[in-house]
């Protein structure tokens, strides 16, 4: 497994500034971004953004990802909102950032 991170001052970057093409080391391979979420580590505690703030991270980011060319599949991290502040649905309901992912398509 390969775990890529941004720095903080890349938090807020779209997509249009990011280098063009396929990161150099994976130019001929697809990339699938798994269990992606907005968490805050910097504390040593997870800390977890309101549902709001959650659902708006949601549109841009998947909004960035579907016009990636090299990346082919994601999946956020994780499905019920019972374990943690990133869920997407309550029981078999989705939730406020259930409904923006199932929004993005």
């Amino acid at each position: 497994m390969v775990r890529l991170g941004l720095p903080r001052r890349c938090r807020d970057r779209s997509a249009a500034e990011l280098p063009p093409g396929r990161p150099r080391p994976l130019q001929k391979k697809p990339i699938w971004l798994t269990e992606y979420a907005l968490i805050d580590f910097s504390g040593g505690t997870p800390r977890y953004p309101t549902p709001e703030q959650q659902a708006a991270f949601v549109a841009k980011s998947t909004a960035m990802l579907q016009g990636l060319p090299f990346v082919e599949r994601y999946a956020w991290f994780t499905l019920s909102a019972d374990r943690g502040g990133t869920g997407l649905y309550n029981r078999a309901t989705p939730n406020r950032v259930g409904a923006a992912y199932r929004a993005a398509g």
